[in-house]
């Protein structure tokens, strides 16, 4: 029970892998929506990861001194702040 468990987590944890994109990688059109719904953001640093068949990009920066996480599909619809 528990070795099949393991397997389990270990596959559920690779399909979900994030990895730093430069900047230059991301998809303009992902770039034109994170600087229309953060305008005033100009320090980002960008991760890749696959969601099931989605490729998602996740923007961290700080708003305020909060540190905050946008996600936005590969045809920059927005997905979610966290």
């Amino acid at each position: 029970m528990f070795i099949g468990c393991f397997v389990i987590i270990n596959l559920l944890a690779a399909s979900c892998k994030e990895k730093k994109t430069e900047a230059a990688a991301i998809p303009e059109s992902v770039i034109t929506a994170f600087k229309a719904k953060y305008p005033d953001v100009k320090d980002v640093e960008w991760e890749q990861e696959q969601k099931g068949d989605k490729t998602i990009f996740e923007g961290a920066f700080k708003i305020n001194g909060k540190k905050t996480e946008a996600d936005f599909d590969d045809e920059g619809k927005f997905i979610e702040e966290k």
